[in-house]
Formats: structure tokens, sequence, C-alpha cells
């Protein structure tokens, strides 16, 4: 669960109730408006040239019925939600998935949503994997190469 000062938040001086309308209006146009984010990362596990990542539904409104989540990463540490350099990397009814092929040491961002509401993503989360990936070849032919020396 991220902490309060990890989620957006908008203060206003109690405006009086005809700007309160102007300014959901204004809003309105460039986005929603949402209580709470429906969907949050959990949990981030490295593993070998890749990451385990879990998440949970954090808004009661989408209890419901069975979501579809979009899991989506960006190389680097993108900050900015309306960046175009994130990729859809899972799609499905799972509360989790792995993520194959990261670069060992390099920074990615991750963030979650909700495939109903296309608007509303989790805060993003920037990790990365320093576990190197696991390789059979170079491992079997490091063996070859010993039994042909012997």
């Amino acid at each position: 669960m991220p902490y309060s000062e990890e989620l957006p938040n908008i203060n206003f001086d109690r405006p009086l109730n005809s700007y309160k309308e102007e300014i959901i209006e204004q809003i309105s146009k460039l986005g929603c408006i949402s209580h709470t984010i429906p969907v949050q990362i959990m949990n981030i596990e490295e593993r070998p040239a890749g990451l385990f990542v879990k998440w949970h539904v954090t808004n009661p409104e989408y209890f419901a019925e069975e979501q579809i989540f979009i899991v989506e990463k960006a190389n680097g540490e993108i900050l900015d939600s309306a960046s175009n350099k994130f990729e859809t990397v899972y799609k499905g009814s799972e509360a989790s998935c792995f993520i194959r092929n990261i670069p060992v040491d390099q920074l990615i961002t991750l963030r979650v949503r909700i495939q109903a509401d296309n608007i509303a993503r989790s805060i993003h989360h920037v990790t990365r994997t320093s576990i190197p990936p696991y390789s059979m070849y170079r491992e079997s032919r490091q063996s070859v190469l010993k039994i042909k020396l012997s």
C-alpha cells in the first residue's frame, strides 16, 4: 500500500460552490477525478533477469467482477504519468505476473491499471534486478571445454 505522500493530491481552501463546479469541469477536461486509485502494486521480487510483480485492487467499486489488469513497463526512471515510453508486458486476470528479459542493473519503471478504467494507473515503481540470467548454454560449454582439456 503506498504512503499518502506518494499519492497525487490537490487541496483547496474551501472554494465557493460557484468555483467548485468550474474547477471540477476543468479537471474533467484533462482526465478523471478518482477518490482512490483502483489498483496498486504491492510487491516486486527480483528474479534472474526478471521481476515477479504482485498487485491488488484498492477501490471497492472494482471488487464485484473479475478485472483485466494491464502491467506496463518503461526503461529508465519515468515519473511522468502521461509518458508514451510505456509498453504492455502483461494483460490478464491474475493479480501477479513474471516479467522476463530485464537487463541486469538497468532501472525500469512499472505501473498497473485495470482495463475498464483506462485513465487511473497505480503509482510508478522504479526498480531493477541484480540477479543475472541463468544460462544452461554457458555452463554446458564450460563443462565441455574442461573435458577436452583433461
